[in-house]
């Protein structure tokens, strides 16, 4: 399935756990979690503000983090103003 993001949304792809605590035996909602992780670009909506490009990291605010479940597939969504930063590769 194809999903493309509209009205300002990014569809992302997690690179690093959200879960800092992944290590110990606890039950996930006890787990803390950091309030910002890296994400790699997958698509944007064509009225984003800020120029990315898929495959570009960005830095994002996990509690704006959405995901979708549509017919067994999670799409990971954020709206634009919560991207942070884009990182680079160096």
């Amino acid at each position: 399935m194809n999903f493309k993001p509209t009205n300002r949304y990014i569809l992302l792809q997690c690179v690093e756990s959200p879960t800092d605590t992944a290590s110990m035996l606890v039950p996930e909602e006890f787990r803390t979690k950091p309030r910002h992780s890296q994400y790699k670009v997958l698509s944007t909506a064509p009225d984003c503000t800020i120029t990315l490009h898929a495959g570009q990291s960005v830095v994002a605010e996990n509690s704006m983090i959405e995901v979708v479940k549509i017919k067994d597939q999670e799409h990971t969504l954020v709206l634009e103003n919560y991207i942070l930063g884009i990182v680079d590769a160096e």
